[in-house]
């Protein structure tokens, strides 16, 4: 047996001491890298246009600083920051498959070098929570991912405005599903934070009154919506720049939209869509979908469909465009509700094909366009169509291991209910037990 004197233990417990000490040390450098300034040009240009809001040339020139962030080494966060930054401005552009394989990578980058709870880690997180949740519609994907950014934020400062610039976002995640129980305290928290900020935040906390109104009026709360509102009143509203990851800045239109205002909401969009010189081309088609949507809920469906088909013709003309326009889609919904089912069917088509293009045929976006198609074929009475895409969307569910998704149970309560219209009850029953 081996016998170790007191003198060697002691050794031994200050010789790892040391190497611990070393090691935050080393931790402390690296996370320090990740925010430090970098005389590379590019990189400098890149960021003051990424301030600026400038995405397209902070894009250019973070790719031109890459090749020379890769080379300081795995331990420099350089790197990471980039990729980061990239991943801001793909998201802000629209492109967002390419936004997720960056984001991934600096992820995966910080993680290699950092502590697992550092909050360096919750730029990425907090990116791949929005991008899931709020454009590649991957409910739980989105879930996981803002409930460890957060529970990152709160380890390490639980008032902090990251922390609560999370909560914000989580409660309009939680708001966009309908998950309203899980929001409501996600926004009394803002509130609270802002109540006790008000100096610090301008305007915030009567933004937050009104964002929570909203989601109360949506959760038929209209009581208490109201008598938020009226405290929303009570408090300055004034300006402020967002941070550059936020929900896209909202129209003055959708805003009176959303208080159902339609006369004021569709006067609104006029004069936007009027005012197109002073507009890039993404700006102006997101303000004819908008504006579309805002007609079409009011039950003007010729000037909506006059809007998309000029959203369509822009992108017809727009060189190198690969986005799956949302234009076909919501045109197709337009064409099948005036019963139109010929003049729609092409579009869903199109809609499903770039989506395919895009995203891949066997991925969530895919299913959702498969899942809207069927939907199309049970209202035109095409069964047999349905029946296939339905069978379709339900595999990818199957092979990805998410049939306890809230997707999913969508998706399956659609199946079950057309398979019912047929008198198909026993086949029905099997599909609403595994969704149980």
């Amino acid at each position: 047996m081996c016998c170790v004197s007191l003198s060697q233990k002691i050794g031994l417990l200050l010789c790892l001491a040391l190497c611990w000490c070393a090691n935050c040390r080393a931790a402390e450098s690296v996370a320090r890298s990740y925010d430090a300034p970098w005389s590379n040009r590019d990189f400098q240009r890149a960021e003051k246009a990424y301030f600026e809001r400038d995405f397209a040339n902070a894009e250019l020139f973070y790719n031109k600083a890459m090749p020379a962030a890769q080379k300081l080494g795995k331990n420099d966060l350089h790197l990471a920051r980039i990729l980061d930054r990239l991943a801001d401005c793909c998201l802000q552009q629209e492109k967002y498959i390419q936004a997720e394989p960056l984001y991934k990578r600096a992820l995966q980058d910080k993680q290699l070098v950092l502590p697992a709870d550092d909050p360096k880690i919750v730029d990425s997180l907090f990116g791949l929570a929005y991008l899931y949740g709020a454009h590649l519609h991957e409910y739980d994907k989105a879930e996981h991912f803002y409930r460890r950014a957060l529970s990152i934020s709160e380890n390490h400062e639980s008032n902090s405005a990251t922390t609560i610039d999370i909560v914000q976002h989580m409660a309009s995640f939680y708001e966009g599903y309908k998950k309203y129980d899980q929001a409501d305290p996600l926004y009394q928290r803002c509130i609270a934070f802002y109540q006790k900020n008000t100096q610090e935040h301008p305007g915030s906390l009567a933004i937050a009154q009104r964002n929570y109104a909203r989601m109360l009026h949506d959760a038929h709360r209209d009581a208490k919506a109201t008598a938020v509102e009226a405290a929303a009143k009570k408090n300055p509203d004034q300006p402020h720049m967002p941070p550059v990851r936020q929900l896209p800045e909202m129209q003055p239109g959708w805003q009176l939209y959303l208080q159902h205002k339609f006369a004021e909401a569709e006067a609104s969009y006029e004069r936007d869509i009027a005012n197109v010189k002073n507009r890039s081309t993404d700006d102006f088609r997101s303000i004819l979908r908008q504006a579309a949507t805002v007609y079409e809920a009011d039950g003007k469906l010729d000037k909506a469909e006059k809007l998309l088909k000029q959203h369509l013709q822009i992108d017809k003309q727009m060189v190198g465009n690969t986005r799956a326009s949302l234009a076909n889609s919501l045109l197709a919904e337009i064409y099948a509700k005036q019963g139109r089912f010929a003049e729609a069917e092409p579009l869903y088509h199109a809609s499903l094909q770039e989506t395919q293009h895009l995203f891949g045929p066997h991925s969530q976006m895919t299913a959702s366009e498969l899942q809207a198609m069927a939907k199309f074929y049970t209202q035109w009475r095409r069964y047999d169509q349905a029946e296939l895409l339905y069978k379709r969307a339900l595999s990818y569910y199957q092979n990805s291991m998410q049939l306890r998704s809230e997707n999913a149970r969508s998706l399956i309560a659609d199946y079950a209910k057309l398979l019912r219209m047929q008198h198909r009850s026993a086949e029905a029953d099997k599909l609403d037990k595994i969704r149980q």
